[in-house]
């Protein structure tokens, strides 16, 4: 029974487990269109956590 849980888990993980890059913002004015674009990327690409760092 674990077994088949841990092989499902492995198969499609939860997005708790998706990967974590690290957003650099340099500083530019973010606008609300560009930002949802840009979070909307990042989720059909699999990425459903960030690390945002402000250079500013």
């Amino acid at each position: 029974m674990v077994a088949d849980t841990l092989f499902d888990n492995f198969a499609s993980p939860p997005k708790a487990y998706s990967p974590v890059p690290i957003w650099w913002w340099s500083g530019e004015k973010i606008e609300r269109s560009r930002l949802r674009w840009q979070l909307e990327r990042f989720a059909e690409g699999g990425v459903y956590n960030l690390i945002v760092l402000n250079l500013a």
